[in-house]
């Protein structure tokens, strides 16, 4: 039987999404250093970690918690090591900033304790620190009197993205991807193990530092070209990708009375369904509000009742992406005229004997139904009553060609004659012996014929002891795993003969998942044909 399956390019279809992989953009190479600050100040690229110093994680550019460090403007800080920036005859620094107010900020700095400032990246600071600059505007100072300033200003309560990139021969600034400045001289950063590196602050220095938030936090050991700085922007200008939003349920006397958001998400082009789940009541509903493809909040449109505890809210995606789909061949085993209170073991024919397989059980029912793996038939399976026999094994002995003797490895159980002996494989033949039993069990076995031409082991084959069992009709089935569903929506199973067939809805195949993932169990009665997944919204 063949059974092809295909997958639904769904109702509502996933838009086309451009992404960047550093291993695929050319402005990633040289990267050396990569704080992305999702929850901590680990370096990604390499194995610089920062230290936090009361800077503290809040929201990112996408409203996304705890993906950025706020700094307070004095005392906090993003210590790194000493030797960051170290003997760069170029390099680049590139990160995105938020600006609370109009003073003058401390993106980075890398300094000789009371002396030399080298790749000191600020807002509003000329160099040294006490000479205050234009508010707004970008400036890059090294080799303690080489400066480069920004043509333009940057605003207030606006994410930015800003770089440098320096050389031994010249320094050009960005701002949102585009030039912005730019000197000749000597900017590369000095061989200085001595001197302190820090995000956000002029190296410890109290009142020094950036009153805003800084994020992804690059640096690169070479100058990076102006197309290569617009690719780096264009790449993280937009969100990394869509983000399901969520949130949590507010109850009051048993009544859901509102949800709060915890995260908007990102990249909702429609509303999407909001499902409230558990919490010991019934009946209670909410509608989701989007502006600018972010969930904003939340319409309570049901309250419901008999609410215990807070309910799961569960948001769809922002897109409903193609389930990814596999099967996989089943049988489903019906037993019958079982006799009630009987225990039965389920044993399956392993080649020439049968084997226990983990289902045992006392009939309270004269059927009995079982869903195995794989292409089964009514001999490969059967319901052995208890008391179970057991098979009797025994190893061969050859020599010089010959089977000369054989010792029985376990005797099995059950057997009421004699069972008869055989031979299979070891590249020989006529081999021949015979069993003896004794209180149903094998004993011994005696070779009658060593045959001849053995030149490799065979395997002796001993009769099965004879059990009151059940054998049972067999229908297809075939699994059909689905991953990347939608969690609590509905999807529907569709079949059809030929892919320029009319697909029709399978009978019972609409299934709510309460997972990414399910597997439906699909009984077949076509020998040839595709299926698929509808997305039923």
């Amino acid at each position: 039987m063949l059974i092809k399956l295909i997958k639904l390019l769904l109702a509502n279809a996933a838009l086309g999404l451009v992404t960047f992989t550093a291993g695929a953009q050319s402005w990633a190479n040289g990267l050396v250093d990569f704080y992305p600050f999702n929850g901590n100040s680990n370096d990604t690229v390499g194995s610089n970690n920062g230290t936090v110093i009361n800077a503290t994680l809040t929201t990112d550019r996408f409203n996304s918690p705890n993906s950025a460090y706020a700094f307070n403007g004095n005392s906090a800080a993003v210590g790194l090591s000493p030797l960051t920036l170290n003997n760069l005859t170029a390099g680049t620094i590139s990160t995105w900033i938020e600006l609370n107010q109009n003073t003058q900020e401390v993106i980075f700095a890398k300094q000789h304790p009371g002396a030399n400032s080298y790749g000191v990246f600020t807002v509003g600071f000329t160099a040294p620190p006490q000479l205050l600059g234009d508010v707004g505007r970008l400036y890059f100072q090294s080799q303690n009197y080489n400066q480069v300033s920004s043509t333009t200003l940057l605003s207030t309560g606006v994410w930015h993205h800003v770089a440098v990139a320096f050389s031994s021969t010249s320094c050009n600034l960005y701002i949102d991807g585009t030039p912005s400045g730019s000197a000749s001289g000597n900017f590369s950063i000095p061989d200085d193990t001595s001197t302190v590196a820090s995000i956000g602050n002029w190296g410890g220095d109290v009142g020094i530092g950036m009153n805003g938030k800084i994020d992804d936090f690059r640096i690169f050991n070479r100058a990076l070209a102006a197309n290569e700085v617009a690719q780096l922007y264009a790449s993280e200008v937009g969100p990394p990708g869509p983000r399901t939003a969520n949130g949590t349920a507010v109850i009051s006397f048993g009544f859901v009375v509102n949800v709060n958001i915890v995260d908007g998400g990102w990249g909702y082009t429609n509303t999407p369904a909001v499902h409230l789940i558990g919490g010991g009541g019934s009946g209670a509903g909410a509608v989701a509000v989007v502006s600018n493809g972010v969930v904003t909040g939340f319409t309570i449109t049901s309250n419901g009742s008999g609410y215990t505890n807070a309910p799961q809210v569960v948001i769809d995606p922002p897109y409903i992406f193609n389930p990814v789909l596999a099967i996989a061949p089943m049988s489903f085993l019906t037993f019958s005229n079982l006799s009630v209170s009987g225990s039965y073991q389920l044993q399956r024919l392993a080649s020439w004997y049968w084997t226990n397989q983990p289902v045992s059980f006392t009939a309270t029912n004269n059927v009995y139904t079982q869903m195995v793996a794989g292409v089964a038939g009514p001999g490969n399976y059967r319901l052995a009553l208890s008391p179970v026999p057991a098979q009797a094994f025994a190893s061969p002995v050859v020599s010089y060609g010959y089977v000369v003797h054989a010792t029985v490895t376990s005797g099995g159980s059950g057997y009421v004659t004699s069972p008869p002996v055989s031979f299979s494989g070891g590249a020989g033949s006529n081999a021949a012996a015979i069993s003896q039993i004794s209180g149903g069990v094998v004993t011994n076995i005696s070779i009658t014929n060593p045959g001849s031409g053995y030149t490799n082991t065979p395997t002796i084959i001993i009769g099965q002891p004879p059990a009151a069992a059940v054998a049972p009709t067999v229908l297809p089935v075939m699994r059909v795993d689905a991953a990347s569903l939608a969690p609590y929506d509905n999807y529907q199973v569709q079949f059809a003969p030929n892919l320029n067939s009319t697909w029709g809805n399978w009978s019972g195949g609409l299934f709510t998942s309460t997972a990414t993932t399910n597997s439906q169990y699909l009984f077949i009665t076509n020998g040839l044909g595709y299926f698929r997944l509808q997305y039923v919204p």
